[in-house]
């Protein structure tokens, strides 16, 4: 069985405060497509995967900074995932290694002006794939 390796990890369910998460949020990320807008920020699409099932997002990433919007597939959504998509934007914390930030599903208004009752923190760790394969093994 070969192995896919994702390009990031991390959980939709964590206090940013304490980093305490719950694994029933946690998902994995495969960037399909990646291609430079400007110097600093590329484009970015691809497929995620969680409790729910398979979901697609485009977005932007840079060094400091990702955002992308996320839909879950017709399977996920009669699972239980969300029906309406999911704005995700995040910060790079040089002192975690990872992303930092908030989702919500609140896309018409502008996310400074979403009221924090409707935003929830999540966190993504991109991962050394190069690194990884060396470290794997098929079974």
């Amino acid at each position: 069985m070969k192995m896919h390796i994702p390009d990031f990890l991390g959980s939709f369910y964590v206090d940013l405060e304490t980093m305490m998460y719950d694994w029933k949020g946690a998902f994995g990320g495969f960037i399909i497509e990646r291609r430079k807008l400007t110097d600093e920020i590329d484009f970015i699409t691809g497929r995620t995967a969680d409790r729910y099932g398979d979901a697609s997002f485009e977005g932007e990433i840079s060094a400091l900074h990702i955002e992308f919007t996320k839909k879950y597939s017709e399977e996920a959504i009669a699972k239980g995932a969300s029906k309406t998509p999911i704005f995700y934007r995040g910060e790079y914390d040089p002192s975690k290694n990872m992303y930092l930030g908030q989702w919500t599903h609140k896309l018409d208004t502008p996310f400074e002006e979403v009221m924090d009752g409707d935003k929830v923190d999540f966190y993504l760790v991109m991962l050394d794939k190069e690194r990884m394969k060396k470290q794997t093994i098929e079974i």
